[in-house]
C-alpha cells in the first residue's frame, strides 16, 4: 500500500439492484416491470454487469428507441477529416449526437457516446468547431473563464494547446 488513493471508475463498480431500478426510471421513464427488472438483475449477478452496461442495455432496446428515437451507434466514433469547415451556430440535431464527430468527441471527453445531454452536445460541438478551424493543435493559446470542471480545458491540454 502506498498511501495514494486509487481512482476508482464506474465502470469497475458491479451494478445493483438499485442501480437497475434508476436506470429504468431515468432511461424508460417508467418503474421496472417485474420481467424485466428480474432479467437484467440476473444478468448483473450472472455477468457483472456495470451500471454503463445496463444503460447500453436500456438505451438499445426498443421500448428506448420507441421512446426516444434510435441512437445509430454507441462506438466512440473516428477522428472527423480536418480542413473541413462546416458547424455554425445552431440549435442542437439528432443528426449531430447519432455523426461519427459527436461520438469522438464524446469518447475524448471520456463520456459515454450515445447519451443525449445538451451540455454533452455543446461540449462536442465547441471542440469540433475548433477542431475544423485547426484551433486544436500544438502551440495554439487560449484563455478559458468559468469553466468549472467543464473537461474541454484539459481536452485542448491533450491536443497540445497551453491553456
Amino acid at each position: 500500500m502506498t498511501g495514494q488513493p486509487t481512482e476508482v471508475r464506474m465502470s469497475d463498480l458491479k451494478a445493483t439492484n438499485d442501480d437497475v431500478r434508476y436506470a429504468y426510471r431515468l432511461l424508460l421513464g417508467r418503474e421496472p416491470d417485474p420481467e424485466g427488472f428480474k432479467h437484467y438483475c440476473d444478468r448483473v449477478e450472472r455477468e457483472s454487469l456495470d451500471t454503463e452496461a445496463i444503460a447500453r442495455c436500456l438505451i438499445e432496446s426498443a421500448e428506448f428507441s420507441k421512446k426516444h428515437g434510435a441512437l445509430t451507434r454507441l462506438d466512440s466514433g473516428s477522428c472527423p477529416p480536418s480542413g473541413v469547415v462546416q458547424l455554425r451556430g445552431q440549435a442542437c440535431t439528432q443528426a449531430q449526437l447519432e455523426s461519427s464527430a459527436f461520438r469522438y468527441w464524446a469518447s475524448q471527453l471520456g463520456e459515454m457516446p450515445g447519451m443525449l445531454h445538451r451540455k454533452l452536445w455543446e461540449w462536442c460541438f465547441i471542440t469540433q468547431a475548433f477542431y475544423e478551424r485547426g484551433m486544436l493543435t500544438e502551440g495554439r493559446r487560449g484563455l478559458g473563464f468559468a469553466v468549472g470542471n467543464e473537461p474541454l480545458t484539459g481536452l485542448f491540454a491533450k491536443l497540445g494547446c497551453s491553456i
